[in-house]
């Protein structure tokens, strides 16, 4: 998403660089649009193939859950990995449920879809110890993604 902001930032600015002042000669508007277009085409074709890569998660997603392909993990959490968690300040946590691994962030770019709300900033996961049930499917990547989490409330 971030991504996707920046790139419109940027078009925008160029956008206003190239109309900014007028031109003193119709060769200097010419070069200046020689410049603006290839660099506009340029950030809309990465957009369009970011978005499309994003679709393909969401289309993968809606498949599996639809054949009924999603899976559940019930148990105690083990291995959180509270250094993860610090290093990365909150932003990654990274555990087993029932022996099967868990990694979602805020910034995991890798996979746009699911679950991320960290324990630093009130998610679910607290630590090792706490039971709890989720639903998840497992794209391509190998990339578990979190659908839901039943968790007791922890006070």
């Amino acid at each position: 998403m971030s991504t996707t902001i920046g790139m419109l930032l940027f078009l925008l600015v160029a956008f206003l660089v190239v109309r900014s002042k007028p031109a003193d000669s119709k060769s200097d508007l010419i070069m200046r649009r020689l410049w603006f277009y290839p660099i506009m085409l340029l950030f809309v074709v990465v957009a369009l193939i970011m978005g499309h890569e994003r679709f393909q998660h969401w289309h993968q997603m809606h498949e599996q859950i639809t054949g009924g392909q999603m899976q559940i993990a019930e148990g105690v959490v083990t291995d959180y990995d509270y250094e993860c968690a610090r290093k990365e300040k909150g932003t990654r946590d990274d555990f087993y449920v029932d022996g099967v691994h868990f990694v979602y962030g805020s910034t995991d770019l890798t996979v746009p879809v699911g679950y991320r709300k960290n324990a630093m900033v009130g998610g679910y996961i607290r630590g090792n110890g706490q039971y709890v049930r989720i639903s998840y499917i497992t794209l391509d990547n190998g990339k578990n993604v979190i659908l839901r989490i039943e968790a007791p409330i922890l006070e």
